[in-house]
């Protein structure tokens, strides 16, 4: 039996709150959804191209080269032996670690109850900068070094990173776009006998 004139009586404290967790719901999807969108060119857009040069000896690898699970990593140290995540010149590094990281699937680890695993990480050359265009090369896995000395004046190779940056601009309103070509010029690095 349902009865025409019924009112459901809710308090206008609990229809605040209501309202109010609705308005905050709806400003988060937009924001949300406002940042994923990349905004397509408009008149307001500028674009500028920007090239930037880097001597570096040819050892530096500019990327992690891998087979499979094992890859090879370059870290960069100063003279502290602290880690540079980035550097304006090849001048500021004084050490140069590649590390071989793999999996060792015949040794595990506990995590959460859950056998996984070892990841391993093995330092496998280093070389260490021992004065002004003299370098020291260790190779960990036959334990040899070698004396080296660079040839900034002979370029072995050239690579090109190309980089894309979206930058929004308040006055006036609008969005920059640049484009940053890095090129690496890498050097003759031989030993320091020859």
């Amino acid at each position: 039996m349902f009865y025409r004139n019924t009112r459901i009586m809710i308090p206008k404290s609990v229809l605040k709150a209501i309202l109010f967790v609705f308005i905050i719901l709806f400003l988060t999807a937009i924001r949300s959804a406002a940042s994923e969108m990349i905004p397509a060119p408009a008149s307001d857009t500028t674009y500028r191209n920007d090239t930037m040069y880097v001597l570096v000896p040819e050892f530096y690898e500019l990327k992690q080269k891998g087979n499979k699970d094992t890859t090879y990593d370059l870290k960069c140290y100063d003279s502290r032996d602290s880690v540079l995540n980035s550097w304006s010149s090849f001048d500021d590094v004084h050490y140069v670690s590649i590390f071989k990281n793999y999996t060792d699937y015949k040794h595990t680890y506990r995590d959460q109850g859950h056998d996984l695993p070892l990841p391993v990480s093995v330092i496998v050359t280093r070389y260490d900068k021992t004065g002004p265009g003299k370098w020291l090369g260790i190779d960990y896995a036959t334990h040899k070094y070698r004396e080296l000395k660079e040839d900034k004046n002979t370029i072995v190779k050239t690579v090109v990173n190309r980089q894309r940056l979206l930058m929004q601009r308040v006055m006036p309103p609008g969005y920059e776009v640049h484009y940053l070509a890095i090129i690496y010029k890498y050097y003759k690095v031989s030993d320091a006998k020859n």
